[in-house]
């Protein structure tokens, strides 16, 4: 019996804290891509500012270590240059970006 208490206790320690922060995203268009020299790209949308996660709020961050970089980068172009509105996503199981900025996880282009 002790054995399933401790269980359930350790159980409850796992998912809890991962429940405190939920993923988010933030729609709108591109105000600004900025290309940094420690290989990153920031991106600030003109939406509400998701910051329930990380607290660098209107700030959206991408590592060129990224698998999907290069494709992430050209959507995020494409979006810029015909103004079209796009969706990004942040998992909170990636953790928060540089400068506490959400992490691009997902993009999504809104026709």
């Amino acid at each position: 019996m002790k054995f399933r208490l401790y269980l359930v206790t350790f159980l409850i320690f796992l998912i809890v804290p991962s429940m405190l922060f939920a993923d988010g995203s933030e729609s709108g268009k591109i105000t600004q891509i900025k290309i940094r020299s420690n290989n990153r790209i920031s991106v600030w949308l003109d939406g509400t500012n998701f910051n329930d996660d990380c607290s660098g709020g209107a700030q959206w961050t991408m590592l060129e270590t990224d698998d999907l970089f290069k494709e992430k980068l050209s959507l995020l172009y494409m979006a810029a240059a015909s103004d079209e509105t796009v969706k990004l996503t942040h998992l909170s199981s990636w953790g928060c970006g540089t400068w506490t900025s959400n992490r691009i996880a997902e993009i999504t282009v809104q026709f």
